[in-house]
């Protein structure tokens, strides 16, 4: 599946020079001419098919891409371990607060009263998630923890005065 998605956006990225490029060449012949060669009239009876041509191939790049979406992935992969994360102002509720290394960790997250999002940042301090918390959603991510570590959980979507606040220190995961 990766190859055909690979061979779909180099022939787009094709098609996409082969028109840069006719455009460029249809620009430059006009200058040739001074300006004087334009004709208006015909540019503008092609001006929609142009649109056409532009919508045909987003289209298709849409259908090719769109079955790539994680909403219509299946994963019954059964998780090792399953961690809940609860954002509420000012604070998350997490429960386990720890893992192993090498596990697969699926996390389910809500929020119990305003939008936040869980930012997952590794021990070097480098985000290696991001999850929308809205109230009354579980929406779920998986992750394999390859570093053992602390990790810090942080809200990332401005929940009110005490957002800055908002940090959970001490997510540990052990080797």
């Amino acid at each position: 599946m990766g190859m055909g998605i690979a061979i779909g956006y180099l022939t787009f990225v094709a098609l996409g020079l082969i028109i840069a490029f006719a455009v460029l060449w249809s620009t430059r012949r006009g200058r040739r001419d001074g300006g004087q060669g334009v004709a208006i009239e015909k540019a503008e009876r092609a001006e929609p098919w142009w649109g056409v041509v532009v919508l045909v191939l987003l289209t298709v790049l849409l259908g090719i891409t769109i079955w790539q979406a994680p909403w219509f992935t299946e994963n019954d992969d059964p998780k090792d371990v399953q961690v809940k994360v609860t954002g509420v102002q000012f604070g998350f509720l997490v429960e386990p607060t720890a893992v192993r290394v090498g596990q697969d960790v699926e996390f389910n997250v809500t929020s119990k009263d305003v939008h936040h999002a869980m930012g997952l940042y590794n021990p070097r301090g480098q985000m290696i998630m991001n999850v929308e918390a809205i109230p009354g959603y579980t929406i779920s991510r998986s992750y394999h923890f390859t570093e053992p570590g602390t990790y810090i959980i942080r809200c990332l979507e401005f929940c009110g005065y005490k957002h800055h606040e908002m940090i959970y220190p001490v997510f540990q995961v052990t080797a």
